[in-house]
């Protein structure tokens, strides 16, 4: 499934792919961190895409996620992990 975006700061339409994940694995060193988004089905994980972004990033994405659960737990309700 894509979406069509419009960005008026750069004039352009593009694609984007949507995709469903439900497996991450993570790699980190000093530069960056890649994330490994997958599909697990049957204890077997097939890797997806990989995000790649620097340390600054993914900790500015780590709170943009924190507060974004908790503003859908206190909507919804708590989501359960198990």
């Amino acid at each position: 499934m894509t979406k069509k975006v419009n960005d008026t700061s750069i004039n352009t339409t593009a694609e984007i792919p949507e995709i469903y994940t439900n497996s991450v694995k993570t790699n980190i060193n000093v530069y960056e961190i890649m994330l490994q988004l997958g599909l697990e089905s049957e204890g077997k994980i097939k890797p997806i895409c990989n995000v790649r972004m620097s340390p600054q990033h993914a900790k500015k994405l780590a709170e943009v996620l924190s507060r974004s659960v908790a503003e859908y737990e206190k909507k919804i309700g708590k989501i359960p992990l198990s």
